[in-house]
């Protein structure tokens, strides 16, 4: 008899901590949650080097704008031809491209400079997103031995898709 009472008190107890515990999290403010949280600035922040892939990652929060920048440092061992036929074949991305659904071509202004539009699959019973992209490839010179597509959103480019969200930005380089 001793042991099942001790045995209930003590799953008790367990229970009584677990749950003070959760209180504690929910009810804790602003400063508490930024102490747990990695200070972000206007500089960039490595946080991943995947050595292996040759892919680095960075992050920092963008001056007067409610969003995080995200920019990625990639070597592959391919020819321009190559990368430039894989980024042209818009059909193609959501083979590569993170949760992209469907890809449009919308508008060729020539041939470094495009206009895409793009919907995100997001997680179970929230709606995907959309988001209208001009592209802009800045070619590999004498001076610059790599090429950059700098990317940013068009937002008012396209009326709204209910039941779609308009992605306000989705800018990269």
């Amino acid at each position: 008899f001793f042991y099942k009472t001790f045995a209930k008190t003590t799953r008790l107890l367990q229970i009584s901590v677990l749950f003070l515990s959760f209180i504690d999290i929910s009810l804790a403010d602003d400063e508490d949650l930024n102490a747990l949280r990695p200070f972000l600035g206007l500089e960039w922040v490595q946080v991943n080097n995947d050595k292996r892939h040759e892919i680095k990652t960075y992050i920092r929060h963008e001056e007067n704008k409610p969003f995080r920048s995200f920019k990625a440092e990639i070597t592959l061992d391919s020819t321009l031809t190559t990368l430039a036929n894989v980024l042209l074949d818009f059909p193609n991305y959501h083979k590569w491209y993170w949760r992209a659904n469907n890809v449009q071509l919308l508008k060729k202004i020539s041939s470094t400079h495009y206009v895409i539009y793009l919907i995100h699959d997001t997680p179970y019973n929230l709606p995907d997103l959309d988001v209208i992209l001009e592209a802009i490839v800045e070619p590999q010179t004498e001076n610059k031995n790599y090429l950059t597509i700098k990317v940013s959103a068009l937002p008012n480019y396209l009326p709204e898709r209910p039941p779609l969200k308009r992605m306000a930005a989705e800018d990269m380089s």
